[in-house]
């Protein structure tokens, strides 16, 4: 079968063979496309690193904190 997988963010489209749907989620991660552990929005490898490992929240801008001793 295959699978057209968009992007949420762009809009890019890929389409991969796949004989099931797990193996379609494993071909486009080997890609390098994040997909969210629902399974419902998936971005392309451009987009993708905005929405890794940052939490539901999104990505929060680092604060250095300095402590006098």
């Amino acid at each position: 079968m295959t699978y057209t997988i968009i992007c949420a963010d762009c809009g890019h489209k890929q389409v991969f063979e796949a004989r099931t749907l797990r193996s379609y989620y494993d071909k486009a991660r080997d890609e390098g496309w994040a997909i969210d552990r629902n399974n419902i929005n998936k971005w392309c490898p451009n987009c993708a690193e905005q929405h890794r490992h940052v939490g539901k929240g999104g990505a929060r801008p680092f604060i250095q904190i300095k402590l006098d001793v």
